[in-house]
């Protein structure tokens, strides 16, 4: 066992057992055996219809989507880590470390002179702005009803750059009911999330 580095303890719960890759005959020295998926489920909800719509930054919909819940590809592979089922060392291989939040800007501050003497001026607020926007509605297409009992299919948006990964996780989710469309980057799946609007977002 061994102790995170300075830069991930904010993420490692103190106490946490962490383990390294020690390598034997039965993993070519490697120590490593074997393979497990690290996923990031968005679910679709009306706020993140609106900030897509409104075609905001990537950055405020990923905020959006954390709020409602999501879990990043960091976060999956952290629990797995927590739980001894991998390293450190590995997860960092394979996905980017978060960066770290931003502290919140001073406010800016005008100055005036009168007769010699500076004056610091507190800067107004901003007017609010409204994040409330009007969606046209469009006729929805018959609903597939092959989900269970006879209900209409969620719709899965599947997003990855390897196409043998993508057919094997479509046959999956078709197997259990659901309706998948494919995306092989994110620009398709953009495009997808306009022309669908799925009510799962699977980036594998």
């Amino acid at each position: 066992m061994e102790a995170p580095p300075e830069r991930l303890r904010r993420w490692i719960p103190k106490g946490t057992p962490l383990y390294r890759a020690a390598g034997c005959p039965d993993c070519a020295m490697t120590g490593y055996r074997g393979r497990f998926s690290i996923l990031e489920i968005l679910t679709m909800t009306p706020e993140l219809e609106r900030l897509i719509a409104a075609g905001e930054a990537a950055n405020r919909i990923a905020e959006a989507a954390q709020r409602g819940g999501m879990k990043s590809l960091w976060d999956s592979g952290l629990a797995h880590v927590a739980r001894g089922e991998s390293t450190l060392d590995e997860l960092t291989r394979v996905v980017d470390i978060p960066d770290e939040p931003e502290a919140p800007a001073p406010p800016v501050k005008r100055a005036s002179r009168t007769d010699g003497v500076h004056i610091t001026v507190p800067a107004e607020p901003a007017a609010p702005v409204s994040t409330v926007f009007d969606l046209l509605e469009e006729s929805a297409p018959p609903a597939r009803r092959s989900g269970a009992h006879g209900q209409p299919a969620s719709k899965v948006l599947l997003v990855d750059d390897e196409d043998s990964l993508r057919t094997v996780m479509r046959d999956l989710l078709e197997r259990d009911g659901y309706d998948v469309t494919e995306a092989r980057d994110g620009v398709q799946a953009l495009d997808q999330v306009d022309r669908v609007g799925p009510d799962i977002i699977v980036l594998v």
